[in-house]
């Protein structure tokens, strides 16, 4: 089984709470934890080049770090993390502004933005 990443964006303190105790529960590492963002990591498969992990999970709090929207975001990362890893596994020369690492990234960020607003959108015209 896969590694699995979960990333929470602009959490209260009362709602992040809650997640930290939820994914504590189940065990899941916490990988980074401040400014409302809460990103999760629970390992399956302990064959992850560590190195190369790093540098994506960076890039991945870097970007949600500047992706500030209303409302609690939430994107399951597994895949990307997974598909970037998998294209990245021979190379040893990667760094931060490599497109195979900021292009999937973003797309997630992208796709789960517009999916958060256009349920607001479908919630809204549901309530007239």
């Amino acid at each position: 089984m896969k590694n699995k990443y979960e990333l929470l964006m602009n959490l209260d303190d009362i709602t992040k709470n809650v997640y930290e105790k939820y994914y504590s529960s189940e065990n899941y590492e916490t990988i980074f934890n401040e400014n409302g963002i809460l990103f999760v990591k629970k390992t399956n498969n302990q064959e992850t080049n560590l190195k190369h992990e790093k540098i994506v999970l960076e890039v991945i709090i870097s970007m949600a770090k500047k992706y500030k929207q209303d409302g609690i975001i939430h994107i399951d990362l597994s895949h990307e993390i997974e598909a970037i890893m998998e294209k990245i596994k021979d190379d040893e020369n990667i760094r931060h502004v490599d497109n195979r690492i900021s292009w999937p990234i973003r797309q997630a960020f992208t796709k789960a933005i517009v999916s958060k607003k256009k349920k607001e959108v479908y919630d809204d015209k549901n309530n007239i």
